[in-house]
């Protein structure tokens, strides 16, 4: 216990030190004391200045009624009160919070200590959250999905308009869908549990049926609600029906599957033709033309082998794609299909350049061919579509560490932002391509394919300058893990 023999010393340390507004005012609303911060609050220099005056002496009018009140409440009940009033400060409105104490002497108040904060910024902000609670609030009731959160015993607490009765009674209002609620609640639980217990976010799709026996396709995104030590206080639930996306998607892979056989017979002519013509069943061909045909020959029958691959993933594999590694020389691959698409690059006056530092050593990779000759076909045929006439398109690979690395840079319209982050999405189609006739499907499939391959792609710009990079870790038959893809 520290003992203090001087009380004016500890009292005068408070009152030069302390930034509250600390005032001692006798029962005629006189003051006796107070410190710099109230001084420096009321534009005074010294306390000479305040000392022996009544609140009215310091005060407007309005502000000293208003302590004025507050003051005689603390004489009248002789209790310890807390108050939160506004009042102007140098001509500034400022919200104060006081706590005023009364000092009794001889069974009677004498004085009264008021220690005032200046809470104006405190209470504005609560006012902005007050006003962001009833925005939030409006938008949880007219927001067109499902939203709601659980807390952690996987009871409902809030959510949009309808998500109770989406939760409770398996009523979608906005779809017009009633589900059974027993048949999906197992794996609802299941979903809250994972995400409960891991701490982390969870979303998918999930199919339900409804009180017919018909199955409807659902997308959800669940979040874990964490508190500041990192416990897990309940869950946010984002689901919306997505048939009329799956009729959609099931209809673009109809057209493919369709479209993919329809091409087949005329293109196994073809090839029968061209064969005929190679052999010289037709007549002698000079060096040039036995090249042009030989060339024309290995793309249709390239065509052949990439139609036979997306007829088996719809028919037998629902849209799954199997893959056939074997090693092969990609320099040579790469050189191929530059000089397969050399003449539609003339015809746009593009000259496409080819630089390669990697060794012979490495040219070898452990790949599926077919697949990966159709993503640099589509990387390729992008560059000189959307490319600007009259430019140059640099195709480079290297090696860097254990990863292959082929880039295809080109000159064409700068890339908006917006469209940047969604790229390699599903059905996402540029503007301004020189054919009119993509459907967004080709950098999708170009990383699904390198992702299977545990690789990847990315876009780099600078100004009308693009660039699409690949990176492709060099395999073997011992390190692959991913042996198809889903479209």
């Amino acid at each position: 216990m520290i003992n203090i023999q001087n009380k004016d010393f500890l009292l005068n340390s408070i009152l030069e030190y302390c930034d509250d507004l600390i005032t001692i005012k006798d029962v005629n609303l006189k003051y006796i004391a107070c410190n710099k911060a109230f001084l420096k609050h009321i534009g005074a220099e010294k306390d000479s200045e305040i000392v022996g005056k009544s609140v009215y002496e310091v005060f407007s009018p309005i502000n000293a009624e208003i302590l004025t009140n507050k003051i005689l409440d603390v004489i009248n009940s002789g209790n310890t009160k807390t108050y939160v009033f506004k009042i102007d400060l140098q001509g500034k409105p400022r919200i104060v919070k006081q706590i005023s104490s009364p000092i009794i002497k001889d069974g009677k108040v004498q004085w009264v200590l008021s220690i005032s904060s200046d809470v104006t910024q405190e209470e504005n902000l609560k006012l902005k959250l007050v006003e962001k609670i009833s925005q939030l609030n409006t938008i949880l009731e007219y927001l067109p999905i499902n939203l709601y959160m659980k807390n952690a015993k996987g009871e409902y607490l809030l959510g949009t308009k309808y998500a109770k009765n989406f939760v409770e009674n398996g009523v979608d209002v906005y779809s017009g869908i009633n589900f059974d609620i027993e048949e999906s609640k197992e794996q609802t639980l299941s979903e809250d549990s994972y995400v409960l217990t891991n701490k982390k976010p969870l979303c998918g799709e999930k199919t339900t049926k409804d009180s017919n026996g018909k199955t409807h396709w659902y997308k959800f995104h669940k979040v874990p609600i964490l508190l500041s030590n990192n416990d897990v206080s309940g869950l946010i639930t984002i689901i919306k029906n997505i048939d009329n996306e799956k009729i959609l998607e099931n209809r673009k892979s109809l057209f493919l599957a369709t479209l993919s056989h329809d091409l087949k017979n005329p293109l196994l002519a073809q090839i029968s033709s061209l064969d005929l013509f190679s052999k010289g069943t037709f007549g002698e061909l000079n060096e040039t033309q036995k090249e042009i045909i030989d060339l024309v020959l290995e793309s249709s029958q390239y065509m052949r082998d990439m139609l036979y691959s997306l007829l088996k993933a719809f028919k037998d594999n629902h849209g799954s794609i199997k893959f056939e590694r074997q090693y092969f020389d990609v320099y040579k691959l790469i050189s191929k299909i530059i000089k397969e698409m050399n003449d539609l690059a003339v015809e746009n006056n593009i000259k496409i350049n080819f630089e390669s530092t990697i060794s012979d050593n490495n040219k070898m990779i452990y790949a599926d061919e077919i697949q990966l000759r159709r993503v640099v076909g589509n990387i390729l045929n992008n560059a000189i579509s959307y490319g600007y006439k009259n430019t140059e398109i640099n195709v480079k690979m290297w090696t860097q560490g254990p990863n292959l690395k082929i880039s295809f840079e080109n000159t064409s319209d700068i890339i908006p932002d917006d469209l940047k982050n969604i790229i390699f999405d599903k059905y996402v189609c540029g503007k301004n391509v020189t054919s009119g006739l993509g459907i967004g499907l080709g950098l999708y499939f170009c990383k699904k394919v390198l992702e299977a391959h545990e690789g990847n792609i990315h876009l780099e710009t600078n100004g009308n300058h693009n660039k699409f990079v690949i990176n492709l870790p060099m395999l073997d038959e011992n390190t692959v893990t991913i042996n198809e893809i889903v479209l």
